[in-house]
């Protein structure tokens, strides 16, 4: 984030009087510098190398970026002349989201929470979020392989089988209601990996019982390395699905959804194939990691930061088939839980 300052300035309360902004009019919007889209970059284009991965981990799911194409004013001089800027690190048009990467020690991030705080009051229509060291780590270390799991074990217990079956049975009543009816098509149920295979497996005989009427496939995401895009490659479709989506109603069922960027690359991939309807479950919603917002129309639990394993769930390969959810206990923190930033293994559901 770059920014200017000048002793002579003027904070939002002299401004919103002296009338140069209008922060209640509905109508008033912040003039954007045009946009740079950017697939590929080099990383002395970034001030710091955390940019120029944050950039790579964007590019490899296939979201339009721009850096630091915008500076607002925060404070001016009694001329009216802007005398200090606030400039966010990243700009995200699909999404119409800011994003602020900050690595600085701790006491330098009460000095930046302050201008966020003034540019949120006075440009109130923008869309800014902080990414902190952790969020940042954990979106990024995403390239290593899967593990087996040999490094630890399950801790403690998050959800077990009777109430992960129960919500699902809940969710099941819910889909039938929405997808069913007389004279509806049959929807096309789309399992997204492993996690979502597992879900779809438990979610199939309540909706079925419920009386609904669909087809089930499945469709695996790819990390592709050696693309030059950085940690985790590439992110593409591995695996279609055997029934065609286009013209038809489709759900697309994960067994989590953490920063959002796997799962909304999904759902642009299923528009592409001219899917009629596009619509998100997740079993589990970790949504303190949220980076892109992505619609959850169903969503089974709220899940905490914590490495999670079981249940389908990738982290480590050994406990995938394990029917509960369960933090991840490594053997060399005894008593510790690995949490997914420290986790080079944990991937941007």
């Amino acid at each position: 984030m770059s920014e200017g300052v000048r002793s002579d300035e003027r904070g939002l309360g002299d401004v919103q009087a002296a009338g140069i902004l209008d922060v209640a009019s509905p109508a008033w919007e912040p003039v954007h510098l045009p946009f740079r889209p950017r697939l590929r970059t080099a990383d002395e284009a970034f001030a710091h190398p955390f940019e120029a991965a944050f950039a790579r981990l964007l590019t490899a799911h296939r979201v339009r970026w721009s850096y630091e194409p915008t500076s607002f004013p925060i404070r001016w001089d009694d001329a009216h002349r802007p005398v200090a800027f606030v400039t966010p690190d990243f700009y995200l048009p699909d999404h119409r989201l800011y994003v602020e990467l900050t690595t600085v020690r701790q006491r330098l991030v009460t000095r930046k929470h302050r201008k966020i705080r003034l540019l949120r009051d006075l440009y109130p229509n923008i869309k800014i979020k902080i990414l902190y060291r952790r969020d940042y780590q954990r979106l990024i270390l995403t390239g290593e392989a899967t593990r087996t799991g040999n490094d630890g074990e399950p801790g403690r217990l998050v959800l077990d089988r009777e109430a992960i079956v129960a919500r699902l049975g809940e969710l099941a009543l819910q889909i039938a209601r929405d997808l069913g009816g007389p004279g509806a098509d049959s929807p096309l149920l789309l399992a997204c990996g492993p996690g979502g295979r597992r879900v779809l497996a438990d979610l199939t005989p309540p909706l079925r019982a419920a009386g609904l009427v669909f087809d089930t496939d499945a469709i695996r995401v790819r990390h592709v390395e050696g693309t030059g895009a950085g940690p985790g490659g590439v992110v593409t479709i591995r695996r279609g699905p055997l029934h065609d989506p286009a013209g038809r109603r489709v759900l697309i069922i994960h067994g989590i959804v953490s920063s959002g960027l796997t799962a909304a690359h999904a759902v642009r991939w299923l528009w592409r194939q001219g899917a009629r309807d596009v619509s998100t479950l997740a079993c589990l919603d970790r949504r303190c990691a949220r980076l892109v917002d992505v619609e959850l129309h169903y969503a089974g639990f709220d899940v905490p930061a914590d490495l999670l394993v079981g249940y389908g769930l990738d982290a480590r390969r050994t406990f995938r088939d394990a029917p509960f959810v369960a933090t991840f206990r490594p053997f060399d923190r005894p008593g510790a839980e690995l949490t997914p930033e420290l986790d080079p293994s944990s991937r941007p559901d």
